[in-house]
């Protein structure tokens, strides 16, 4: 009997979260389409824990920032209501808001940086997948030089890390669509 494991996942493209809505169906998972949305999942999150044990927010708390630089002043017991969360996957590329035109978004790598943010928060197994090939994307390359084709597990602090590229996509379903519960799968049997 498989562990009903509860998932975040971030991911913009509708057909990939279809099929990780299908792979991972057995699971309980939470889907943010945006890093922002992400963001401010956190930022609440961390918001209401302080606010409920009475520890006051910093005077320079700030909504653009509060999430990332205010989650390293949080103590083990604050981060509890993250603890839920057994496993944290990412796309590599997602609509980010533009600071420099309103209403306005472009498709940034940040993949990397929701791994950091995700092992600041002490997720115990964090995924990030690209469906680009190294020939087309430079992240894609260093996936490879991390073990993306030999499914390596990075083994950081308490965390299990796996990043992939084009190797982890679903061939038999059309469109190709990435193959999310093959990660999970991997990260729960290491």
């Amino acid at each position: 009997m498989i562990k009903k494991l509860n998932i975040i996942l971030i991911e913009d493209n509708r057909e990939h979260v279809i099929a990780a809505r299908k792979q991972l169906q057995e699971h309980n998972l939470t889907v943010f389409k945006r890093f922002e949305e992400f963001k401010d999942w956190i930022s609440d999150t961390l918001t209401n824990r302080c606010t409920d044990l009475g520890i006051p927010l910093p005077s320079e708390f700030d909504a653009n920032v509060r999430s990332i630089s205010f989650a390293s002043m949080v103590t083990e017991h604050d981060l509890l209501p993250l603890k839920n969360y057994d496993i944290l996957l990412t796309d590599n590329e997602l609509p980010v808001n533009s600071e420099k035109v309103a209403n306005e978004t472009s498709l940034e790598k940040i993949g990397s940086d929701i791994v950091l943010i995700g092992l600041m928060l002490k997720f115990p197994m964090i995924g990030l997948l690209t469906d680009k090939n190294h020939h087309e994307d430079s992240h894609s390359r260093i996936f490879d030089c991390l073990g993306a084709a030999n499914n390596t597990i990075l083994r950081i602090g308490d965390s299990k890390v796996f990043v992939s590229n084009i190797h982890m996509v679903h061939e038999n379903h059309k469109p190709t669509v990435k193959n999310w519960g093959e990660i999970v799968k991997l990260l729960t049997s290491t």
